[in-house]
């Protein structure tokens, strides 16, 4: 059986989410959302992606704060996290 894979969403945008969600839930893709408002500890989010373990992320930076932007750069910085597209 062919493993489910997984994909976070992060943004700040609901209907970006629903529209993500609604296509690759379909697809048969299990589906994180995360508010990218709610993301202002950088730490925390870097966490909470490493424990969902997504096979790929979404990241809606198109109003995002400096540290936001930073997510990416810390997760690509990261040998954990590093090899998510």
């Amino acid at each position: 059986m062919d493993k489910i894979k997984r994909i976070l969403i992060v943004s700040g945008d609901e209907k970006l989410k629903d529209v993500l969600s609604f296509c690759f839930d379909g697809w048969g893709y299990e589906v994180f959302l995360q508010n990218l408002y709610l993301s202002q500890n950088v730490i925390a989010s870097v966490e909470s992606i490493k424990k969902f373990s997504p096979d790929i992320i979404v990241l809606d930076i198109q109003h995002a704060s400096k540290e936001q932007i930073n997510i990416c750069k810390i997760l690509k910085e990261n040998f954990t996290t590093a090899f998510i597209p």
